[in-house]
């Protein structure tokens, strides 16, 4: 059974980031998507200002599991939105995994406004589509 939980040990969040190959920072928070206790890959991200910014969605070698990478994406957007902070910035380079988001591209730098998206989702992309 897939799952997607956030990594409060950042000694585990380090070991995950360094099976995954990616650069650990301390500074950012960290979501896990885990199959059968088993992990899949991370999601890496930090609240900016007023923004969920998610800096990276990576699978374990390997791996290949779009589930996993849609749900690593959703987490700390759910978890952002949550606290209150209602716009999210997408800066992994999976551009196909954004706009599946629904996040807008403007200058090279996709947004997306939070407010409804997990409360009224047939309003969102009508919402969205406009910025």
């Amino acid at each position: 059974m897939l799952q997607v939980l956030p990594v409060e040990d950042k000694e585990l969040q380090r070991e995950y980031c360094e099976t995954v190959g990616v650069e650990y920072d301390a500074d950012q928070m960290c979501y896990a998507a885990y199959d059968n206790g088993e992990l899949r890959g991370i999601s890496l991200f930090r609240i900016i200002d007023k923004y969920c910014v998610i800096f990276r969605i990576k699978l374990a070698d390997g791996v290949s599991d779009h589930l996993a990478e849609y749900l690593l994406a959703k987490a700390p957007m759910n978890f952002c939105d949550r606290c209150g902070i209602k716009k999210a910035v997408f800066k992994d380079k999976n551009e196909a995994l954004a706009k599946e988001l629904e996040f807008i591209e403007k200058d090279g730098i996709y947004t997306l406004d939070l407010e409804g998206y997990f409360t009224t989702p047939c309003h969102r992309r009508e919402k969205n589509k406009h910025g």
